[in-house]
């Protein structure tokens, strides 16, 4: 990875995303630090999990589906001014109407639901603190997809994970109502 040139003093969550748009990067306790890009396993993944939520928000007419290098503010309480760029976040029209304008910055509402797609070169340890920090920012769902073996894991607050296989069909009635995709489907 190409190391970040450091901004000369602490940002803000606005001034970062202002600062970095299009990048790959996010902002942890004051440092700009630069996250891996997928490859084609992982941008496949990435658009059919983004495809699957919009044809169902569309239909539903219920929220917007955005993609990666999207920043999103998950405050911390040590770190309050924390940007994650989930791969694919899904934020309904009750906290980002419709005929809101999206900045080039920061996501301007908090998102409903948001997925993470695993690569290998993920560090276990570093996907459960930021499955615990979007929870604690008041992101109702958080998936967490791995390509290899094929699995669905189903994060809300105050619940137990939920695991879906490739068997299994993925709903989420809490969030989206009537949603239903099989799992094998998020990997073809």
């Amino acid at each position: 990875m190409t190391p970040v040139q450091q901004p000369p003093h602490p940002l803000t969550a606005q001034e970062f995303g202002n600062r970095y748009p299009g990048d790959s990067v996010e902002y942890v306790n004051g440092w700009v630090r630069p996250v891996n890009t997928g490859g084609a396993l992982h941008g496949m993944v990435c658009a059919t999990t983004a495809f699957v939520l919009t044809d169902f928000a569309k239909v539903a007419r219920s929220g917007t589906v955005l993609i990666s290098g999207v920043f999103t503010r998950v405050p911390t309480p040590e770190d309050p001014e924390r940007v994650y760029g989930p791969d694919v976040l899904y934020v309904g029209f009750d906290r980002l109407p419709d005929d809101e304008d999206l900045p080039h910055g920061v996501l301007p509402a908090t998102p409903h639901l948001v997925a993470e797609v695993l690569m290998p070169s993920d560090v276990p340890t570093e996907i459960s603190a930021k499955v615990h920090d979007y929870l604690g920012a008041g992101i109702g769902v958080v998936l967490v997809i791995d390509p290899d073996p094929e699995t669905v894991a189903v994060h809300r607050p105050g619940i137990l994970q939920q695991e879906f296989g490739p068997d299994d069909t993925l709903t989420l009635p809490d969030l989206l109502p009537g949603f239903a995709v099989p799992i094998a489907d998020l990997f073809r």
